[in-house]
């Protein structure tokens, strides 16, 4: 079992002459201080956590991404179809146009923005690179597996 601890502070604005102390980036300014007091304390921060917990989704989910392009998926469906067969479940985030505007993986309990895996794991960037890969496969397929008939070229010249 796991014991966590939690340290709560109070602060007070006000100072001893009753006036207000500037609160300007108050939350960042705290956020900073909690950190510091946390490492000199020894403990795990929560920006450490959350660093960990990407960096152990991103690389299970780069090397599924790895494994399914040379299966050309069609499109960003389909892509997520076979995602599914490496336990990655995946949310598509659609406009009202049906536009796929955001995508979030989750495996088990733990999920992560695709974005946050990697720069071209975007929404965008994403289809466009499935898009690319399958006109790439398709017509490489198609130069090297069907017979073609040539044009014939015309003998007289005009």
């Amino acid at each position: 079992m796991k014991t966590t601890f939690t340290c709560t502070f109070f602060a007070n604005r006000i100072d001893y002459n009753g006036k207000a102390y500037k609160d300007h980036f108050i939350s960042k300014k705290a956020q900073r201080i909690a950190e510091r007091m946390a490492k000199a304390r020894g403990f795990t921060t929560a920006k450490e956590i959350q660093l960990e917990k990407e960096e152990r989704l991103s690389r299970q989910i780069i090397d599924a991404h790895k494994k399914i392009m040379p299966h050309n998926p069609r499109n960003i469906f389909e892509y997520v179809e076979m995602m599914q067969q490496f336990g990655i479940h995946s949310m598509i985030k659609q406009a009202s146009d049906g536009k796929v505007v955001g995508l979030k993986f989750r495996i088990g309990k733990e999920s992560i923005k695709a974005s946050s895996v990697d720069r071209s794991f975007s929404a965008a960037r994403l289809q466009k690179a499935i898009q690319q890969n399958f006109v790439y496969h398709n017509r490489y397929k198609n130069r090297y597996t069907k017979n073609t008939i040539q044009p014939r070229k015309n003998k007289f010249r005009i």
